[in-house]
């Protein structure tokens, strides 16, 4: 987002690990964006971070309800028209399997499907995307 990131991150060093090493992002990515807009602003994001806890239910569904957000955040944002047209999210790589070193694939998306043709289409259902269906006449 043009002001702040989203991130699904499993911590496996628990939340007061997590939350140091956020700050160490932060502060780099202050420093790194002042020196390029020649700023000294501070802090880029000056908002305290949440990190709400992503509730294991059992089936899934919650950690792909905040994948889901995140990847609709730009659109509802009006940054864009589609998720696949925002190219700091992970839809692309979710839905059309575009490689991103940065993903590790969420054991809720790879519970999807038996193979990555019925992972990627069932994640872009989540989001309401129908593939197209060939009429024969």
């Amino acid at each position: 987002m043009g002001t702040h990131p989203h991130v699904v991150v499993v911590a496996t060093h628990g939340q007061a690990e997590f939350s140091r090493f956020w700050k160490v992002v932060n502060q780099l990515s202050a420093r790194w964006y002042n020196k390029r807009q020649k700023s000294r602003r501070g802090q880029v994001v000056s908002q305290r971070m949440k990190s709400p806890l992503i509730q294991p239910d059992g089936h899934g569904r919650h950690v792909l309800t905040v994948m889901r957000y995140g990847d609709l955040n730009p659109v509802r944002a009006g940054m864009v028209r589609s998720p696949k047209d925002y190219p700091w999210s992970s839809y692309r790589h979710y839905a059309f399997g575009e490689p991103n070193p940065l993903i590790d694939d969420e054991p809720e998306y790879l519970a999807l499907g038996h193979d990555p043709a019925q992972r990627r289409l069932a994640y872009q259902h989540l989001f309401g995307i129908r593939p197209a269906t060939r009429v024969v006449t």
